[in-house]
């Protein structure tokens, strides 16, 4: 047993595993929370029950109830990947036939109607869940800027702006037409949405080779 005054201390950086087995416990039970009760049901009280610890545990990584809510849907939610092939419109697709699915089957899309209520009459809650948008974008925004990049996008669009375009359609068709955008239409969706960017394959391969250039978007 060491001496008084000769532990060794945490390492600079590095997080205490007891700590990050407490954060995750958290989560889980917050995200479990979310998917049985909704937006509702988590609690920084009713979390710690359920995670089996204190209230003051949980208060130690969140500053209360507005961002236990985001983190549990995060956790809840997942990772949004978007594919990386050298074929722009094929991942485009591939990443919208998931999120129409997720959409339709997951716990968490079950949930997000309840959240963005909350946050309509929450201003904190609103700006958290700006940023929760945001990062549930990024995989989108990043592989667009990337095309941009490669030249198969003109370098005049807005990435962010193009991401809303191609994901709006489904969000709105399963939230305000209750159902999900069928299958055969993400196809079209992303067709309709490069082509309004004066977007081809033609196009791109062109750019490509250096015999063209992308044309400018149209009015």
């Amino acid at each position: 047993m060491p001496r008084p005054g000769t532990e060794r201390s945490q390492p600079v950086g590095r997080e205490d595993p007891r700590v990050t087995r407490s954060r995750s416990c958290i989560l889980r039970a917050a995200a479990q929370a979310l998917a049985e009760e909704g937006a509702a049901g988590v609690t920084v009280e009713g979390v710690a029950a359920r995670a089996g610890v204190a209230k003051t545990t949980v208060y130690r990584s969140w500053a209360g109830r507005n961002e236990l809510l985001v983190a549990a849907f995060e956790q809840l939610a997942g990772e949004v990947g978007v594919p990386g092939s050298d074929d722009l419109r094929a991942d485009l697709i591939a990443h919208g036939t998931r999120l129409n699915a997720a959409l339709r089957t997951e716990a968490w899309a079950r949930a997000l109607p309840a959240l963005v209520d909350q946050a309509e009459r929450d201003h904190q809650l609103h700006e958290l869940g700006r940023a929760l948008a945001a990062r549930r974008r990024a995989g989108l925004v990043d592989r667009l800027r990337r095309a941009i990049e490669a030249g198969e996008l003109p370098a005049s669009i807005e990435p962010e702006l193009v991401a809303v375009q191609l994901v709006g359609p489904i969000f709105y068709r399963r939230f305000f037409g209750r159902e999900p955008l069928p299958g055969d239409e993400i196809a079209v969706l992303v067709d309709r949405v490069l082509a309004s960017i004066s977007w081809s394959p033609t196009l791109s391969r062109a750019s490509s080779s250096g015999s063209a250039a992308p044309s400018r978007s149209r009015r």
